[in-house]
C-alpha cells in the first residue's frame, strides 16, 4: 500500500505541475485541466502498487482532491477554486476509478 500511496503522490505532483505550466504558458483559465491530475494520481497509484485495490482508490481520490483543489486555489484564488468544483470532483472520480 505504501508504494501505491507514493505513486499517487508522484502522479499528483506531476499533474499539478502540468496544470501550472499549462496555465502559465497559455495564459487562459482552464480549470478542467485538473482532470489530468486525477488521471495521473490514479495511474501512479496503480502502477507502483502493481494492481488495484478499493482502499487504494479511496486514498488516491483524497490525494487528487487535495492536489487539484490546492493547485486551483493557488492559481485562481478561493473564488476560482469554488467555481471549479466540477473539475475537483471529476479529478477524484478519475483517480478512484483508475486505482480501484
Amino acid at each position: 500500500m505504501g508504494l501505491g500511496i507514493l505513486g499517487a503522490l508522484g502522479g499528483a505532483g506531476v499533474g499539478a505541475a502540468i496544470m501550472v505550466a499549462f496555465t502559465v504558458m497559455v495564459g487562459i483559465r482552464f480549470p478542467l485541466i485538473g482532470t489530468v491530475t486525477g488521471a495521473l494520481t490514479g495511474f501512479g497509484a496503480r502502477t507502483l502498487f502493481k494492481g488495484t485495490d478499493s482502499s487504494l482508490g479511496a486514498v488516491a481520490a483524497v490525494i487528487a482532491i487535495i492536489a487539484t483543489g490546492g493547485t486551483l486555489y493557488a492559481l485562481f484564488g478561493p473564488f476560482g477554486m469554488l467555481t471549479s468544483i466540477v473539475s475537483i470532483v471529476i479529478s477524484a472520480v478519475m483517480a478512484w476509478r483508475m486505482a480501484s
